[in-house]
């Protein structure tokens, strides 16, 4: 895509990149027309943690991230197109795309403080709203698919719930489009006035997203 560039950056909250082989972060500067980018030369069932944040001039700005997978022997039954579609003050609702042998689906979410909490959800509902959240902070939530007893490989994504206070906005429905073979490829709504959005991925096999 026209205007990218490689960019040390600002790197995913909370977690530390190792700096080596193959799960070392990788990251992109767009465009500020850029609504998508397409990460190659994974390997086939491979977990990765992407993250868009938008940028105005030299300030960037919150980081929202979501987990994927590659297809893989083992990929029918995890959660794909999780994307947030609202964020308020105290509430974020989100959304996926159905898994087609799933009897339900489990919600969870964690505060940056370390708060979980989770619900679980019949197997026609696809969209959920979390309340009562505090302002201005920080939330992993994620999305598995259940099959009877049996509970999916999680989807997850990061988020900041708003505030008066925030500088740069946060992009929204960041969402995994496709993850095919060795391509993972995000979308995602962009933020008025931003002259540029910074694209980050990392491999997280072996890793917990907890």
């Amino acid at each position: 895509m026209v205007g990218d560039s490689e960019s040390p950056g600002q790197g995913f909250p909370g977690r530390q990149g190792t700096g080596q082989g193959n799960n070392a972060e990788q990251s992109r500067v767009l465009g500020p027309e850029a609504s998508s980018y397409t990460v190659e030369g994974l390997q086939p069932d491979t977990a990765v943690v992407l993250g868009v944040a938008a940028v105005i001039g030299q300030r960037i700005g919150e980081v929202v991230t979501l987990s994927a997978r590659t297809n893989g022997n083992n990929g029918s039954s995890t959660v794909s197109g999780l994307r947030i579609i609202d964020v308020t003050s105290q509430r974020i609702r989100i959304t996926w795309s159905p898994v087609s042998r799933a009897t339900g689906y489990k919600i969870t979410w964690r505060s940056g403080n370390g708060v979980e909490s989770s619900r679980t959800v019949a197997a026609d509902v696809t969209s959920f709203t979390i309340d009562s959240l505090q302002e201005d902070s920080s939330y992993r939530v994620s999305v598995s698919s259940l099959i009877g007893s049996r509970e999916g490989y999680p989807t997850s994504l990061n988020t900041r719930t708003e505030s008066d206070q925030l500088v740069v906005g946060t992009v929204t429905s960041l969402k995994a489009q496709e993850s095919r073979g060795e391509v993972v490829r995000v979308t995602w709504v962009g933020v008025q006035g931003a002259t540029a959005y910074r694209v980050a991925w990392k491999r997280i096999d072996g890793e917990r997203f907890d």
